[in-house]
Formats: structure tokens, C-alpha cells, sequence
């Protein structure tokens, strides 16, 4: 049996649909097709534009002994999954066609200092010292330098500004500073959200009224239960953090319910063997949108590198994830949590667009994406910071526009999958996207080289269609997650 999955649509093709005769350049369109051996099935895989198909090894081997047969199977499928797209639209694929060359999302660090002394810290943030905060001379250029963007680009792209740092709150004047800037120099005209990344220890009923006031999207960092909470993002001086972090989650749902800032949880060696339990309390405590990230090598987190076991331990966990927490309460309440990483994955699988910036090659860093210093210093993104590689320029000498021309930034630019020898061919390609040039930075001056976020991609895509192939996941679950409104089905060949 050859079959595959897709969203159902009016305009779904079938053996019988006549414009499958028509075959003009097929075999030069996306040219290649790879096999990938699991333990119940073989997957032919268009690694070009992510479409595929299994095989059972029954008919697998019986058409491996037929070389023009499996051939002649192979063309028709690089026709089906090359014209066809894997949610059974008509069309070509163009994986990185929204946004590539457009800045429209816009980070602000307001302060380099923070409250709590997390173990994993990227910015390696050190106590609150005012020195390094923004002041409103660099609060208002950064505002006139995004509208002076948006006249030079002539867009009509939403922008986004957020806060972030160290911890933003420790700022709070100068986002009150920005923000009021932002709305009486230029009005609706720069057409902005703005939104705030925080530790949640500082929001007070006077930040959330204001927040709330101004329609400012708050998104929480919180490691989970009591145990991990305390151990990983403790308070300066290692005093635990997590009653406080908890109370001031209910008093944000509670005065500023509509806010639907999700939550970032930092995977670390003492919390990925508890991933579905955390999952749960953080439903428990109101959030339905959550994002798992594996600790970085990078900030007080190369201290504490990411090993192949901890690869495996996450991949693992997130799965146990989507079948213990997400799919029993999806099923039984009709309400979805979505972990960012499981959604993305099946959004690959089954969707032909990238549109999450840190998971495609380029990768949106410097060129969707920016985080401004508060010395006026332009970095591709958070994670940057502090490696000139990624220094796209300073606000006060240049402008986002001529950033975007900057040597860093042709630099992103260039790296396509393409230039990347290891992944030029990898049957992986097109799911995993090589993303994250700073993953690759950290252990080469190379970045036309593969990611090191391998060890943990390859698995979570190959356990996501062994799940698949096995009918372990719910289809319904999976399709909301990959954002779709109505389920995937299998469509048999």
C-alpha cells in the first residue's frame, strides 16, 4: 500500500484526474527522491520540497527486485509530490516565500540586567545596573528608525516590537517611554504590536493594567512545577522563585485575561524526563501556547551543552507530550495545546511553508528578524549578541534598510541549503531546514556548514512519521496542530 497524508480539499487529485497526463517537465522538476528505512515501512521522500509517501516493506522489497518498476513509481511520485503539494493544493512549492527580505519584527532590549540568576542564561544577564539600560534618546530613534523602514520599504507588513532582555520589566519606563512615543509621534500609521517577554517575578497590578491598556502581548518564561522552577531559574542569591512566579501568572489571567502570550519552558537535564507533566501545570495554570525549547550552548548554557542523550531524552518527551497531555484533553475538552515544536513539526510533514523564521535556512536572523542593545547596537537576533559576525550596524550611524546591506547581513542571506555540502542532498532537507547559523557559529568560523540542531531534528522527524505510519497519533490533533481546520486523512495510492 503507497499512501500519504493530507488535509481533505475540494481540489484533492486522484488517480483519475486527467490533468495528472499532462507531463511536460516533470522529471526536471524536483528531480530527487530519497528512501528512509523505519522499522515498519520505507518512505520515499522529494527531499526538495518535503512531500512523501510510505511503502510497506512487503511491496518495498517485492519493487526492489524490480528496478524499472520502482523506478517507473518513483517518477510518478515525483510528479504527485513535486505539482501536488502535501495539503492537496495545485501548486508549486515556494518553502521561503513570505517575508524573506522584509525586517518586520523588531526586538528591544531595555535592560542587560536581571532579577533571577537562571542556569542556562543565553545573554548571560548579570544583576540589574542602570548603566545598561536603554534611555529615551535610543527608545526614540529605535522608533524613528522603524518608521523611517517602513517608508523606505513602502510595506504594508505588520511590525512587532518586543521587549526583552535581561529582564524588560526591570525597564519599565522606558516601555511606557517607547510605547507612548510610538503612539503620539506616529499613530496608527506605523502599524505596531507590541509585546514583552518577562520572568513575571515584577508584574505588579500598575504594569498589568498598563499592558492591558495598551494591548501589549505578554509572554511568560517559566520552567514548570515547584522542584524545576527553583533549581533552574532561581533569584539572585538562589533564593527560590516559583511561588512568586506562580502568583503573578493568576493575577496576570485574572486582571488582563485576554492576553494570549504563550509560555517558554527551558528543556534541561532535570525537567526533559518530566515534559508531559509539565505540559500539565502549565494548562493547569491558563496557557495553551507553549514552547519547549532545548537548552542552548550559548550564555551560561555552553556550560551545560546539549549531548545526544538529552537529544533523545527531548524528542522522547515531547511525544509522550502530545499523547498523554495535548490529545486526552483535546479530546475531552475541545481545548488544543500547542507546543510550538511538536506543531512544527507536523506543519513540515504536511504544509510546504516555513513560516517560523528560527527553523528555516536562511533563517530570518537579520533579515525578518533584529534585537537592538541598549547602546543602540543591532544584532540578527537575540542570540547574537556579542559576536560581531551578527553585528548588523548601530542606530545612531545607520539605517534598518542599510543593516540589511550590512556584511552580516548578506552573510544570513547566503546561506541556502545549497551551499551547505552535508545538507545539499540530506533526505532531511527540506523538514529540518539547517536552521540557525549561530548553531553552527559556535564550534566553526564557517557558517556554510551543517546545524548542530541535527541531533535533534533528524529524530523528531523520524519519530513523528513512525507515528504517523503506526496510527499512534490521533489525526484530528494532528491536524490542528499543523493548523489546519479540518483533519488530515491518509490518501491511499
Amino acid at each position: 500500500m503507497v499512501r500519504t497524508l493530507f488535509k481533505p480539499t475540494n481540489e484533492i487529485f486522484t488517480k483519475e484526474d486527467t490533468s495528472l497526463d499532462k507531463k511536460p517537465s516533470i522529471y526536471a522538476f524536483l528531480p530527487q527522491v530519497k528512501t528512509l528505512s523505519l522499522v515498519n515501512s520505507y518512505v520515499l521522500v522529494n527531499y526538495e520540497s518535503g512531500s512523501w509517501v510510505a511503502l510497506d516493506k512487503e511491496e518495498y522489497q517485492e519493487l526492489k527486485t524490480n528496478k524499472e518498476k520502482l523506478q517507473g513509481l518513483k517518477g510518478e511520485l515525483l510528479y504527485r509530490m513535486g505539482i501536488c503539494s502535501r495539503n492537496g493544493e495545485q501548486k508549486e512549492f515556494d518553502c521561503h516565500s513570505e517575508y524573506t527580505e522584509q525586517l518586520y519584527f523588531f526586538e528591544f532590549a531595555v535592560s542587560a540586567g536581571c532579577n533571577l540568576s537562571c542556569k542556562y542564561c543565553f545573554a548571560d544577564a548579570q544583576p540589574f545596573n542602570s548603566k545598561a539600560n536603554a534611555t529615551k534618546d535610543i527608545a526614540e530613534l529605535f522608533i524613528d528608525r522603524i518608521a523611517e523602514h517602513r517608508i523606505k520599504t513602502r510595506t504594508s507588513i505588520p511590525y512587532i516590537i518586543e521587549f526583552t532582555g535581561g529582564e524588560p520589566l526591570l525597564n519599565f519606563k522606558i516601555i511606557q517611554h517607547t510605547i507612548e512615543y510610538a503612539e503620539s509621534t506616529y499613530g496608527s500609521s506605523l502599524d505596531v504590536q507590541f509585546c514583552l517577554q518577562s520572568n513575571a517575578t515584577l508584574l505588579s497590578n500598575k504594569i498589568i493594567k498598563y499592558l492591558k491598556d495598551h494591548k501589549v502581548g505578554v509572554g511568560l518564561s517559566c520552567d514548570g512545577f515547584e522542584a524545576i522552577q527553583n533549581k533552574q531559574r532561581p533569584f539572585l542569591g538562589g533564593y527560590p522563585s516559583h511561588q512568586v512566579v506562580e502568583d503573578r501568572i493568576k493575577k496576570l489571567h485574572d486582571l488582563y485575561p485576554e492576553n494570549r502570550g504563550g509560555v517558554i519552558t527551558v528543556i534541561t537535564e532535570e525537567g526533559v524526563n518530566y515534559m508531559p507533566e509539565i505540559a500539565l501545570y502549565l494548562y493547569l495554570n491558563g496557557f495553551h501556547e507553549l514552547v519547549f525549547r532545548p537548552m542552548q550552548e550559548v550564555g551560561r548554557g555552553a556550560e551545560n551543552c546539549r549531548t545526544a542523550p538529552l537529544s533523545e531524552l527531548y524528542v522522547q518527551g515531547l511525544f509522550n507530550t502530545l499523547n498523554s497531555v495535548i490529545t486526552p484533553i483535546y479530546k475531552e475538552k475541545e481545548e488544543l495545546i500547542a507546543e510550538r515544536y511538536i506543531s512544527l513539526t507536523f506543519q513540515h510533514l504536511l504544509h510546504p511553508y516555513r513560516a517560523f523564521m528560527c527553523e528555516r535556512t536562511p533563517c530570518g536572523g537579520g533579515r525578518n528578524i533584529c534585537l537592538v542593545q541598549p547602546n543602540g547596537n543591532v544584532y540578527s537576533c537575540n542570540q547574537s549578541v556579542g559576536d560581531d559576525r551578527f553585528l548588523l550596524g548601530n542606530l545612531k550611524q545607520v539605517s534598518f534598510n542599510e543593516m540589511l546591506q550590512s556584511s552580516a547581513g548578506i552573510a544570513l542571506s547566503s546561506r541556502t541549503l545549497d551551499k551547505i555540502e552535508e545538507c545539499r542532498n540530506c533526505t532531511f532537507r527540506s523538514w529540518c531546514g539547517s536552521p540557525c547559523p549561530l548553531a553552527v557559529a559556535r564550534g566553526s568560523e564557517n557558517i556554510m556548514s551543517k546545524s548542530s540542531e541535527c541531533n535533534v531534528l533528524k529524530p523528531r522527524y523520524t519519530r513523528a512519521l513512525s507515528g504517523l505510519l503506526e496510527d499512534e497519533f490521533d489525526l484530528e490533533v494532528v491536524g490542528k496542530l499543523a493548523g489546519f481546520q479540518s483533519p488530515v486523512q491518509w490518501f491511499v495510492f
